[in-house]
């Protein structure tokens, strides 16, 4: 019933939801690609949504490799709205009338609280109702006011 997609957020360019998406779905040249008979060709790869789950798991890619450091985290603000509508630019041209109109509410954001990829401490806050947000941390249980997403 959930599909997990991984976004990458590392680009300078990606600042919201929809541009981590846009990343995503960005067409990408492959300059000598060698094909099937052995001749190198210009091609094109492209990633596009060809179907949606009833339960959409999205993970922002926080941690980067990077030669010097090695692994390192990256502290972004990443902004997500409430609804978030599938736009048809990011669907296989065959099923863009089957899954025109579709959106996801977000019901729960998981947080990593830390500076490395081998520690830290996360954090949960779920929807528990319209309007009403509540935040796991450990044994503690905290509703939030409405404004915090």
């Amino acid at each position: 019933p959930f599909q997990f997609l991984a976004l990458d957020i590392s680009s300078d360019d990606v600042l919201t939801l929809s541009d981590a998406f846009d990343h995503l779905v960005h067409r990408e040249s492959l300059d000598h690609y060698t094909n099937v008979n052995g001749l190198q060709v210009d091609a094109v790869k492209q990633i596009l949504v060809e179907g949606l789950p009833p339960v959409l798991v999205l993970h922002l890619k926080r941690f980067v490799f990077c030669a010097e450091k090695g692994v390192q985290k990256l502290h972004k603000y990443l902004s997500y709205p409430m609804l978030l509508n599938i736009e048809p630019r990011w669907v296989s041209p065959l099923k863009k009338r089957a899954l025109s109109n579709a959106a996801y509410r977000l019901t729960t954001v998981i947080y990593h609280h830390g500076e490395w990829a081998g520690g830290g401490h996360y954090t949960c806050d779920v929807l528990r109702q319209p309007g009403e947000w509540v935040r796991f941390d450990d044994i503690n249980i905290e509703y939030l006011p409405s404004e915090n997403h």
